[in-house]
């Protein structure tokens, strides 16, 4: 499943709860960036133009392929791409696994806003961005 709306640079939300990716997408696209949903890792994986992507958020509990699974891959094919780490069950031992394995930045649902939009900037900022 793949949902795009229209701005700028395309952020890229992976997310098994329908209702996670429409808010997401709905604050992603307020804050002045494109958005791609995904429904599952392995069809973000799939995806055929993952390099044009500015930046991938994803859930860390999904079935199948989890999000710690899709950080390394991703994190190992395009290493420049920024990667967010996402969950609604925080705890340490998770949170640095996902720095571990190639997460930019690790977010505990539900976030505001303004912290989500400080990240999104900063990977702006970035030197090749």
């Amino acid at each position: 499943m793949v949902e795009t709306g229209r701005t700028r640079d395309v952020v890229a939300i992976v997310d098994d709860d329908p209702f996670i990716r429409t808010a997401l997408r709905r604050l992603v696209l307020s804050i002045g960036y494109e958005v791609l949903l995904f429904d599952s890792a392995e069809s973000l994986l799939s995806y055929g133009a993952v390099e044009d992507l500015f930046c991938v958020l994803a859930d860390l509990q999904m079935p199948r392929v989890t999000g710690i699974e899709l950080i390394q891959a991703l994190s190992q094919r395009h290493p420049s791409l920024p990667l967010i780490a996402m969950t609604a069950y925080p705890n340490e031992a998770i949170r640095q696994r996902a720095l571990d394995s190639g997460a930019s930045t690790y977010l505990t649902k539900p976030f505001d806003a303004t912290i989500l939009e400080t990240c999104l900037s900063r990977f702006s900022s970035r030197p090749g961005s």
